[in-house]
């Protein structure tokens, strides 16, 4: 089940009070147990609950939920005084309701003349009144004065606290720093302490208002460690945790430290850590290229780029933001060839009119530098939480003190929304990410809030959605798929360039009518440097309040997606089901596209099996009497069996079996001697690269392009785990035994204990190349590693202590196979069209130019097999070093992709476009 907003927690909070209750820098510091005693009638009752002190008001929750929570600001207290040894009054001119019945609404206010009574059960009076008495005081001074008192109060618990090593978790951990910082949700700032020990991360809060008064974000949970800034500082740290790995837990850790020195010494710490990662994003040079062959979808893309630019969903001041790309809402169908039905994207949203956009240039003709054209911006708080209202209310509360925003000018129209947008002087809002992801039910009113009434007399309920949208599902998935429409492909980079890249400052900016209020930029302002309470309190309200603009990313303009013809030469387009959207790029947000479950066949592009009718393979293995008879081979079998390139396969000890893995992101489990499909599964959102099956085959380990490799179990028929190996795509797999080898595009080889749940830290980490590695091998006594990478270099490395013992420079262009004998020689093929063997010094021994590009390669006993760009596929005899033949498919010159070979001389090969050949004797 989808959650309707990214920072929402996945489950209800069960204690009603929480830190959304508290004002702007307000601080919650401790509770008491009370009784509440009132007059009903004429008889006097009493009420268990708490008493709660904030830096600038105090709360009563009452145990029963039926009743409201009461809030008393001291701004509204005229006095607090003891009237017992154990109780005391509170005398006020107003204070608040809510939460009664622990339903969510606008606050009640109730005004007048208020004696409260409460028993104070096991602290003494004497103590609480005189914090009281203190933060009286400090309430009665200019906000500025008392907010740095309350700092004050703040830094002195901090002094007095430190962390409670009771709460670790194992009995061997070792602490290695603990810090001051404050944890950061959207419109909370919870301050704490941060405790890094050699395995978890723990943040302790100094209040006790979460259930479990310590968080543990264990190593092997953490994917990745990403620098953010805070507040336009440079202060921040977002620990992205594993999909699913704590039901109760957000996808995202955010902490923001007192400086930017004690936040990079935390996150070097961090990623000197066993099994932490050390890269904060993808590649972006290679990220935007796989975008430009289509690799990637916009969507994902534009993620992408918004976690690059410190956009993050644990801050409301800098969301994610995402375009407005459709302009057509009263159309009955979306038409999406039209380019009529797009908003142009090379324009900022203030000068999609030309009334409006006079307007603004006429008042910037007329400012005195800094000039700006926009005092607003097109992501604040306040606009994500318009689009939001209806899935998290506590949040408008907070920003509205407990009001939703007047009726009329509440979200209930996306049409409505988008002519405001391009109209309103005060309105520059672009959208979030919310309306590309399924399922939609921020349009829904589903809690039936009680958001008003218009002046038209109509009750403010669900969103009124385009003509072309049945129902919020409808609309999300229509308007993704306009979002990854041929248009906005080729016209997306537009809007980067003003939103992340060189049209966002400078010059560029104000030719392209793009400029904001200078206190939205990165290092327009050092506030650390402002001596002024007053102007920093504005500067700050400024940046909370009026959004922020995303760290520029790019200087240059973006480079253009490459056309459809472009992509299909690259051979790099994304493939996707038809009935989906292209899908997403990493675990720190929801996918749009539904997963595949497993199923009991393969469907084909119309949704049933396909079979090319080809005699069956019940004898195959048999039918191949030696390996030398390789010359007499035919096609005895041919199927459809991905919808793109196969990138491996492996076959079962018996021969049975074959497994396969594709870069349409499925692992498929076929039983040849039966002719079915026995399992279908989507394993990532990304091209698969490579499998390698287990000694005992209840394993299959899978490697993909987002870094990770799953492990599938044979007899579950599931995952069974994840394992975020690498920083860039995992690229080649090798099992021998017990240990699993991994290469990949970050350049890395690493070598892993192989379990059913594998363990975060690598036993070794071969760090030697300087190139995406795309290959590797192990000897069978586990002591030699080689890997080949697409500089055309091929590294030896002792398996023991990760050392390289030497290299060769083994082709002029990439090292797409090898394989190491059993008496130590080594084969390797390329992209430079030749086969070689090296001794196991490194000495060549054997070169020869095949005349085409080699792509995969198989060994059985003394026999090399090489699957060609041509789609042919070599048998050579590696005594004699002679080809024995040559094997093509007549009228296909689809390139061969994987190529397995089984003991009893079963050969099947996979193909660029998805198709499974199986060769074997004439009957």
């Amino acid at each position: 089940k989808k959650r309707a907003v990214m920072f929402l927690p996945p489950t209800n909070n069960q204690n009603r009070f929480d830190l959304l209750l508290l004002g702007d820098d307000e601080f919650y510091l401790s509770d008491e147990s009370v009784v509440y005693s009132y007059t009903s009638g004429y008889s006097q009752r009493s009420l268990k609950g708490r008493i709660k002190l904030c830096s600038r008001s105090l709360f009563f929750d009452p145990q029963d939920e039926l009743l409201p929570i009461f809030k008393y600001d001291f701004n509204h207290i005229t006095k607090i005084e003891a009237s017992s040894p154990d109780r005391f009054t509170i005398s006020c001119t107003r204070y608040m309701e809510t939460r009664a019945n622990n339903v969510i609404g606008p606050y009640k206010f109730n005004e007048g003349t208020f004696v409260h009574q409460y028993t104070l059960n096991y602290v003494s009076l004497a103590d609480f009144m005189s914090r009281i008495e203190r933060l009286e005081q400090i309430n009665k001074l200019p906000r500025h004065i008392g907010q740095e008192k309350i700092l004050q109060i703040i830094n002195e618990r901090e002094e007095s606290t430190q962390f409670d090593i009771s709460w670790l978790e194992h009995l061997d951990e070792k602490p290695l720093k603990e810090v001051h910082c404050v944890r950061v949700t959207p419109l909370v700032h919870n301050p704490g302490r941060l405790m890094i020990t050699n395995r978890i991360v723990y943040f302790q809060a100094f209040n006790n208002v979460a259930a479990e008064p310590v968080e543990k974000l264990p190593f092997n949970h953490i994917t990745r460690v990403i620098k953010r800034r805070h507040s336009l500082r440079q202060i921040g740290l977002e620990l992205i945790m594993e999909d699913g790995w704590n039901s109760k837990a957000l996808a995202s850790v955010f902490f923001a430290f007192q400086n930017e020195n004690t936040r990079n010494t935390i996150f070097a710490l961090l990623t000197s850590q066993s099994g932490m990662t050390k890269l904060q994003h993808e590649n972006q040079s290679q990220t935007t290229f796989r975008w430009q062959c289509g690799l990637i979808s916009n969507y994902d893309y534009l993620m992408y780029l918004n976690s690059l630019a410190d956009r993050t969903f644990n801050d409301l001041t800098q969301y994610p933001v995402m375009p407005w790309i459709i302009k057509d809402y009263d159309s009955p169908v979306l038409d999406l060839d039209n380019p009529a039905t797009f908003r142009d994207l090379g324009k900022p949203i203030g000068v999609m009119s030309e009334k409006r956009f006079n307007f603004f240039k006429k008042r910037y003709d007329n400012m005195e530098e800094p000039k700006f054209l926009y005092g607003t911006h097109y992501s604040t708080p306040a606009y994500v939480l318009f689009y939001l209202v209806r899935v998290a209310p506590k949040y408008m509360l907070r920003l509205q003190n407990g009001r939703f925003d007047d009726a009329n000018r509440l979200f209930g129209s996306i049409k409505a929304s988008w002519q405001s947008c391009v109209t309103n002087t005060g309105d520059l809002k672009e959208l979030i990410p919310e309306f590309f992801m399924l399922p939609g039910n921020f349009l829904l009113n589903s809690d039936n809030l009680k958001l008003g009434v218009r002046q038209d007399k109509t009750v403010v309920g669900d969103v009124d959605l385009p003509a072309w949208a049945s129902s919020p599902e409808d609309f999300i998935l229509k308007h993704r798929q306009a979002l990854e429409s041929e248009y906005v492909s080729m016209n997306l980079p537009k809007w980067i360039d003003l939103i992340f890249g060189y049209k966002q400052k400078g010059k560029e900016a104000v030719e392209a009518n793009n400029v904001f209020h200078p206190w939205t930029y990165e290092g327009a302002v050092d506030i650390d440097k402002v001596t002024d309470p007053i102007e920093r309190e504005a500067i700050k309200v400024q940046i909370a309040e009026f959004g922020q603009t995303p760290k520029q990313i790019f200087t240059t303009p973006h480079p253009a997606r490459f056309t459809l013809e472009e992509r299909e030469k690259k051979r790099l387009s994304m493939v996707t089901p038809s009935n989906t959207v292209p899908i997403f790029l990493s675990n720190t947000l929801t996918p749009l596209n539904r997963q595949y479950n497993e199923v009991d066949s393969a469907p084909s592009e119309s949704g049933s099996p396909v079979s090319l009718g080809l005699s069956n393979l019940e004898k195959l293995g048999d039918d191949i009497r030696v390996w030398d008879a390789l010359g007499e081979l035919c096609i005895k079998s041919e199927f459809q069996h991905h919808r793109d390139k196969i990138s491996s396969l492996r076959l079962s000890r018996c021969g049975n079996l074959l497994y396969s893995v594709s870069h349409d992101t499925t692992l498929k489990i076929y039983d040849l001697s039966k002719k079915k499909q026995l399992r279908s599964m989507k394993i990532s959102n990304l091209a698969l690269s490579s499998c390698a099956l287990s000694a005992d085959e209840k394993i299959v380990y899978i490697g993909s392009w987002d870094n990770k490799v799953d492990l599938y179990s044979t007899d579950r028929s599931r995952i069974v785990d994840t394992l975020y190996c690498h920083d860039d795509a995992v690229s080649s797999l090798c099992i021998v035994d017990d240990v699993l080898v991994t290469g990949s595009w970050d350049t890395t080889v690493k070598l892993w204990k192989c379990s059913s749940s594998m363990n975060r830290a690598p036993i070794m980490e071969i760090v030697e190349h300087e190139s995406e590695v795309k290959c590797v091998d192990m000897s069978k006594d586990q002591n030699m590693v080689v890997s080949g990478s697409e500089d055309g270099i091929v590294y030896f490395s002792d398996a023991r202590t990760g050392v390289a013992t030497h290299s060769i420079h083994a082709h002029t262009d990439e090292v797409s196979a090898l394989k190491l004998t059993d008496d130590g020689r080594l084969i390797t093929a390329g992209k430079d069209q030749c086969l070689k063997i090296f001794d196991k010094h490194g000495q060549e021994i054997f070169q020869i130019d095949l005349g085409e590009n080699l792509n995969c390669m198989a060994m059985n006993s003394d026999h090399v097999l090489l699957g060609g760009e041509e789609g042919s596929f070599r048998v050579w005899n590696l005594i004699s070093t002679e080809e024995i033949e040559k094997h093509s498919k007549e009228r296909n010159t689809t390139s061969i992709s994987s190529i397995i070979a089984s003991d009893n001389g079963c050969i099947i090969t996979g193909d660029n476009s998805g198709v499974v050949t199986c060769w074997g004797l004439p009957s």
